[in-house]
């Protein structure tokens, strides 16, 4: 969710192999800059090797990460990738079945 105006918004960064949390802040904004913050933050102070980042896709999240994690691969969460890929089919005209 998008943050309003002067309020904090919690931000969690978790290992998803093991749940561990690995930072978890609030912030008043989603700005990519924010954001790439926190994730150097998680790379230069804990000892953990970063394989990849899964998220909702949000674009100052796929910046932050573009900037703050260069060569990770990034992928959508299972919920929200298939939340995409149903759109073009919700979305789609509806038309009466034809008879053949």
């Amino acid at each position: 969710m998008q943050p309003d105006v002067g309020h904090e918004v919690l931000w969690v960064i978790r290992d998803c192999l093991s749940g561990e949390i690995l930072l978890a802040k609030t912030l008043l904004s989603s700005r990519n800059e924010d954001l790439a913050a926190l994730l150097l933050e998680v790379k230069n102070t804990l000892d953990v090797k970063i394989d990849g980042v899964i998220s909702d896709g949000q674009q100052s999240i796929r910046k932050a990460v573009e900037v703050a994690l260069t060569g990770i691969a990034h992928g959508l969460c299972h919920f929200h990738y298939l939340k995409e890929a149903a759109k073009v089919i919700y979305e789609a005209p509806s038309s009466p079945p034809r008879k053949i």
